[in-house]
């Protein structure tokens, strides 16, 4: 099976990205984190603090997440129904370790983006560039499934690890 990410530009003058994550057949309290590393820069991050509005369902019935602790949580599955997970991001770090976005681009790790689905870290993982602002291409050295011109569409990862091993840049040529 294969987890699916979509990561849209929510709002360039609020710094938000949207991400929506997809698991297919979730277990019945699927753990899902993001990390406190990035590969390259082992000191601890805190990632999660740039969510909000973490919301999780399954087939259109809201599912509740507990959180716990400050990067990680479980959402309570009633069923093996895809489970979809989405919250915003917020992206204002210039730095190459998390997320910037403004009106002239956007950057982001996988890291500050992407929450882990716990157990399932082996799988394929594929990550769609859905909405940015026209004019704008994708660089990313993530192998591209279905792309467009401009780069949007879909890329894959053999795993999680790899998936976050490359990062994402958006903006104008």
């Amino acid at each position: 099976m294969t987890i699916h990410y979509r990561i849209d530009v929510e709002n360039v003058h609020a710094h938000l990205f949207r991400v929506t994550l997809r698991v297919p057949r979730p277990a019945r309290e699927q753990k899902l984190s993001l990390p406190v590393w990035i590969p390259g820069s082992y000191l601890v991050r805190e990632f999660a603090r740039h969510l909000s509005g973490l919301q999780a369902e399954q087939g259109g019935t809201p599912v509740p997440l507990r959180q716990l602790d400050k990067a990680s949580w479980v959402a309570e599955c009633p069923g093996r129904g895809e489970l979809t997970v989405s919250a915003l991001v917020y992206a204002f770090d210039t730095s190459v370790r998390c997320a910037f976005l403004d009106a002239g681009r956007g950057f982001f790790n996988g890291t500050g983006l992407c929450l882990r689905v716990e157990g399932r870290e082996a799988e394929p993982h594929r990550l769609q560039i859905g909405t940015i602002p026209r004019g704008w291409q994708v660089a990313t050295a993530t192998r591209a499934v279905k792309t467009d011109a401009a780069g949007r569409g879909v890329y894959e990862a053999a795993d999680y690890d790899e998936l976050v091993d490359h990062p994402f840049e958006l903006g104008t040529s």
